[in-house]
């Protein structure tokens, strides 16, 4: 666990929701920086080969996905789903999550990081003065997200969101009280929500 360092967003998971006691499903795990992280029975899954072969050697259980395509049966559920960028370069945002269900346990959370859209261009400009550059607007990323559209999102998918995360501010002390202008600032949110076990769509 030395070798990588956990960022702000695994310390937040791991001391808030103790997810280094659960077995968790990475979704879009790279190279095991978060995986490792993770409780007994955790599990990843990736589309690109290096990186899965990078995790394996790490000894991890890592299976190569598209998850546009759809998720691996991995014959059993997860206690908690985490997926950091990811959902801002998918073509179906909505279908993935949707796909989440099954990999979950009925009492299992998800936990979804994305980098997020500035509510105003002068924001904007200013966050690119201070930071270098505006994360979501990377060439990759397809989507772009707001701490609101990323909980309608989750919603519209059959989720109860229970929290949204400055994960930069959350729990620091006095930078904690400013939490909640920092999360509408525009650099990044992460959900946590649970299944709604009533989740129908409308008629």
């Amino acid at each position: 666990g030395d070798f990588f360092v956990p960022s702000r967003a695994i310390r937040f998971v791991c001391e808030a929701h103790q997810l280094d006691q659960k077995a968790v499903l990475d979704i879009g795990c790279s190279v095991g920086q978060h995986l490792i992280h993770f409780g007994p029975g955790s599990a990843g899954i990736d589309a690109v080969e290096r990186n899965v072969e990078f995790c394996r050697a790490l000894g991890f259980d890592v299976t190569m996905t598209n998850v546009e395509d759809g998720l691996p049966d991995f014959g059993r559920r997860f206690d908690a789903i985490y997926c950091s960028n990811l959902l801002e370069h998918l073509v179906a945002p909505h279908l993935f999550l949707l796909r989440l269900h099954a990999l979950l346990e009925p009492n299992g959370k998800v936990f979804v990081h994305v980098p997020t859209m500035p509510p105003l261009p002068i924001v904007d400009r200013l966050l690119k003065r201070v930071i270098g550059h505006n994360g979501y607007l990377a060439s990759e990323h397809i989507n772009a997200f707001t701490p609101r559209t990323l909980a309608f999102t989750i919603e519209r998918a059959g989720f109860t969101v229970d929290d949204v995360v400055f994960v930069g501010a959350r729990g620091r002390g006095l930078l904690g009280l400013g939490e909640p202008i920092f999360r509408e600032l525009g650099i990044t949110a992460m959900a946590v929500a649970r299944r709604n076990p009533g989740f129908t769509y409308p008629e």
